[in-house]
């Protein structure tokens, strides 16, 4: 499941759709500043939020970025876009429409309730434990996110594999070197997971466990030479600090 918040008047096909207001292409109607969202915990695997956090009060953003860590899976990505007040002149036409207190529609929720920045949102993801990776919108264009415009005095923020997600999962020990093999998640068939998403956004797309390449070093790890020891007791930390893998 794919999650476009706040989509509004620009619904996306292949994404669920959430807006506070109900209309064509929304899929759920529900007040984000209200949590919990009737999403089950892990069950997205894209969260897309699109000049939708500067229309929230800022002292529901810690309960809203938490929610969104709760319904994002293993490996989720999040991309956020919004204006950025610190490209746009002051008094200008745009600036005018975006600054705290513009209004973007006359409906309830249309009002811009804090002057949205790039470092904003950084300190604001930070705070809620993601690692946001500021980036050009235009660099979003042909990616798949759902974004309406691409004009540069937006701000986009992507956060991927951070550490709200697992981005490996310890599978067990190598019986030559006795070193951690590392397992990750992936989509069982890409292009049946494309059509299923055009067919019901809210589909769970079917994922499998794939194991990533092990460089043994075909002897127990602890008679290798010295950077393969190096190399094998950091991934031996990394794997203590992991769950087993159920099969």
């Amino acid at each position: 499941m794919r999650l476009n918040l706040g989509s509004g008047d620009y619904p996306a096909k292949g994404w669920v759709n959430v807006d506070c207001h109900p209309g064509p292409g929304v899929n759920v109607v529900t007040d984000l500043a209200e949590t919990p969202w009737p999403f089950e915990d892990a069950s997205a695997e894209a969260v897309y939020a699109g000049h939708v956090l500067e229309h929230l009060p800022e002292d529901v953003l810690p309960n809203v970025l938490a929610e969104i860590r709760r319904v994002l899976a293993p490996r989720g990505e999040l991309c956020v876009v919004g204006p950025d007040l610190d490209r746009i002149e002051e008094g200008s036409e745009t600036w005018c429409s975006t600054h705290a207190g513009a209004r973007s529609h006359d409906r309830v929720g249309g009002e811009h309730l804090w002057d949205c920045t790039e470092a904003k949102l950084v300190n604001l993801l930070t705070k809620a434990g993601f690692t946001p990776r500021p980036v050009p919108v235009a660099a979003l264009e042909g990616t798949g996110w759902p974004v309406v415009s691409y004009v540069d005095w937006q701000c986009a923020v992507l956060v991927a594999d951070s550490g709200v997600n697992e981005i490996r999962t310890f599978a067990g020990r190598c019986p030559v070197c006795n070193g951690p093999v590392f397992q990750r998640r992936q989509e069982a068939d890409p292009a049946t997971a494309e059509e299923m998403r055009l067919l019901d956004p809210q589909a769970i797309v079917p994922t499998v466990m794939v194991n990533e390449p092990h460089d043994c070093p075909g002897m127990p790890w602890e008679e290798a030479d010295e950077d393969t020891r190096a190399r094998i007791a950091a991934d031996i930390a990394e794997a203590a600090a992991m769950r087993p893998t159920s099969t």
